[in-house]
């Protein structure tokens, strides 16, 4: 049976070999980082305000150091996760268990 979707659709190799994102979810990633900064359910209205103006500070300020030609941040995590997804993929084993074995231990669900 032909698959729902294309694997070019959603096969990372290309991305991880080139050096590009795992994910393009930018809006799921903000919205972490807002929660961890408020560190709370529902803060007061001034709380809300002060950290939105902390954030726009954070924005405004990694916008202009961009377009100062700095490189995008990436956290030691991703960085790592990618370095061992990168290893597996030029490095394959030749038993396919054990590659697949492998490639699962770097799944992050």
């Amino acid at each position: 049976a032909k698959p729902q979707y294309d694997l070019a659709f959603w096969n990372i190799n290309v991305r991880i070999t080139d050096g590009l994102v795992r994910t393009t979810n930018r809006a799921e990633s903000w919205h972490a980082r807002l929660k961890s900064i408020f560190n709370c359910d529902h803060p007061s209205m001034w709380k809300f305000i002060q950290h939105l103006q902390h954030e726009e500070n954070y924005i405004y300020t990694r916008i202009v150091r961009l377009d100062a030609g700095d490189a995008p941040e990436a956290g030691k995590k991703y960085l790592d996760h990618t370095k061992r997804l990168l290893h597996l993929i030029n490095n394959p084993h030749s038993n396919i268990m054990d590659q697949l074995e492998n490639l699962a231990h770097n799944i992050k669900l």
